[in-house]
């Protein structure tokens, strides 16, 4: 009797303190993954800024500077003037074809009324690619004292990082590891509370 109200309290004692200790990692893997999308998105709003500042400034926009940039940041860099494309064709190969990702981007744009050849404004959204690769996009249109120019901006999406994922693995051992460590210290403690009882329930049965 005492052995089995020993094992039922040792479980009731890992299950609620194991799924608070459960619910806290996971608490801190969402905090993570939220705060590393921010950080991304963050980026994709600078890299936005950066370009449209260098085109609205009437600086030159060099086929070096674009393929240092894609280079550097995995970005995906289509400008048009007044409709027609600057002859830039890419610094790296994305698992998609570029031109099916550019269509996509500027469908995406479309669809939130997005007009490439009317209006200044932007959004941003993810396009999916056919290797499952996925991508935050942008469309911006910018009026020029010649007509308009057009920007779609891509940018490649880590699937929640390699160390996010790393850390979310190393969470999970730390939390089997955590319950099974306390798992163990409930055994004792349990074990220790109980030696009263045990003690009572032997001096009755001598008597």
């Amino acid at each position: 009797m005492i052995k089995r109200l020993r094992r039922q309290l040792t479980a009731l004692f890992t299950i609620t303190t194991g799924l608070i200790l459960t619910l806290v990692v996971i608490g801190i893997l969402v905090i993570s993954a939220r705060e590393f999308n921010k950080k991304n998105l963050d980026s994709f709003q600078n890299q936005i800024l950066n370009i449209t500042s260098r085109l609205q400034s009437g600086s030159t926009v060099s086929c070096t500077w674009l393929s240092r940039l894609e280079s550097d940041n995995r970005l995906i860099i289509h400008i048009e003037d007044n409709g027609r494309p600057l002859l830039y064709h890419g610094s790296w190969t994305p698992d998609t074809r570029r031109d099916t990702l550019i269509m996509r981007a500027r469908e995406a744009a479309m669809a939130e009324r997005i007009d490439p050849s009317s209006r200044p404004v932007s959004s941003v959204f993810t396009v999916t690619g056919d290797s499952n690769d996925t991508y935050l996009g942008s469309v911006l249109v910018l009026p020029t004292q010649t007509g308009f120019q057009s920007l779609t901006l891509l940018a490649r999406k880590d699937p929640m990082g390699f160390g996010l994922s790393r850390q979310g693995f190393l969470f999970l051992l730390l939390n089997l590891a955590g319950i099974t460590a306390l798992m163990s210290v409930s055994w004792v403690l349990v074990g220790k509370s109980l030696k009263p009882l045990q003690k009572a329930r032997n001096s009755r049965m001598n008597l």
